[in-house]
């Protein structure tokens, strides 16, 4: 259980890096919206989180 939660966090931080990398090179326009989606999506992933760990 553990190992398989510490692959979940680290797929999750290089996706998060994937996104800031592709943001970074993207022109300004696009930052907020892929910045809010980021943030929702980190929202879901941890409130999915919490609901799986309560008995």
């Amino acid at each position: 259980m553990q190992s398989s939660n510490k692959d979940i966090h680290s797929a999750i931080r290089s996706k998060i890096k994937a996104i800031l990398l592709v943001i970074n090179r993207m022109s300004s326009p696009y930052f907020l919206p892929v910045l809010v989606y980021s943030l929702l999506l980190i929202l879901i992933y941890l409130i999915s989180i919490a609901l799986y760990h309560m008995p």
